[in-house]
């Protein structure tokens, strides 16, 4: 029983070990995916004064109506960009929040089984 409760603690341990190594990749992963997102919203902030010039210099009137609204009033277009980027990162911290939830309720129940297991065994 004492051999079986010290390999139930290492294969803990071990699981441990693989979980924490687990959540720092993941933590890389959505660290890059934020990192991206940034430079895309930064793309993006610089394509709309792009356009916003491009209009400022056009007449608008040939445009759609949508367009109009968006790309007649620059804190109106800088707004949907900023809430766009806003609602990507919220997924992104959502997801990785899911993710690592996940694996610690994994972790969790599987030693707990282990443990469940040997407990029903030795009785």
């Amino acid at each position: 029983s004492e051999r079986y409760a010290e390999s139930i603690s290492a294969f803990e341990s071990n699981f441990d070990e693989l979980t924490k190594r687990t959540l720092e990749c993941m933590a890389i992963y959505f660290g890059k995916l934020r990192e991206l997102e940034q430079e895309y919203h930064e793309k993006l902030i610089n394509l709309g004064m792009e356009a916003l010039e491009k209009v400022a210099n056009s007449d608008i009137d040939t445009f759609p109506e949508e367009v109009r609204t968006l790309l007649g009033d620059k804190d109106t277009l800088m707004g949907a960009i900023s809430a766009a980027h806003d609602t990507r990162v919220s997924r992104l911290d959502a997801k990785e929040d899911a993710f690592r939830k996940a694996e610690l309720e994994a972790f969790s129940s599987l030693v707990q089984a282990v443990v469940d297991e040997e407990y029903m065994r030795n009785r």
